[in-house]
């Protein structure tokens, strides 16, 4: 509809009334890829505010939550509502929007984290119950 290019849009909009080339700035700035929503994430006595673009993906705000905990993406899981939010679908598919998450009101979610050596933790539990039981038939 509008003109790609610097040049040409300057020419477009000249030849318009300023009313219309304000309601056309307002169109861009308030088309969906310039929206923030404004997340307050929470995990136990942590409390994170970001904000991030309605376009972006669960995982790219994943990333952003690398960035202050230094947990990858693949061992945190973000929760909205009691729901574990998808890594592949956006903020807006994940019912954040501008309109619901705003800087005065940021949308809550929940973050927790995959518990490091699970395994490791049963495995060594296992040999010491392993051990106590060999040490009581040496007796």
């Amino acid at each position: 509809m509008f003109p790609k290019d610097g040049k040409s849009f300057l020419n477009f909009i000249s030849g318009h009334s300023e009313p219309f080339c304000c309601y056309l700035l307002f169109l861009l700035l308030s088309s969906q890829e310039w929206q923030d929503v404004f997340l307050m994430i929470q995990r136990e006595k942590t409390t994170i505010f970001t904000d991030a673009k309605e376009s972006n993906t669960v995982y790219d705000l994943k990333k952003i939550i690398e960035g202050i905990t230094k947990k990858p993406p693949e061992d945190q899981r973000l929760f909205k509502d009691g729901e574990v939010l998808e890594d592949t679908k956006t903020l807006a598919d994940s019912g954040l929007t501008s309109n619901k998450a705003k800087a005065q009101d940021p949308a809550p979610l929940g973050l927790t984290f995959r518990k490091e050596g699970i395994l490791k933790s049963l495995r060594s539990r296992i040999l010491y119950h392993i051990q106590i039981r060999q040490s009581y038939q040496m007796l």
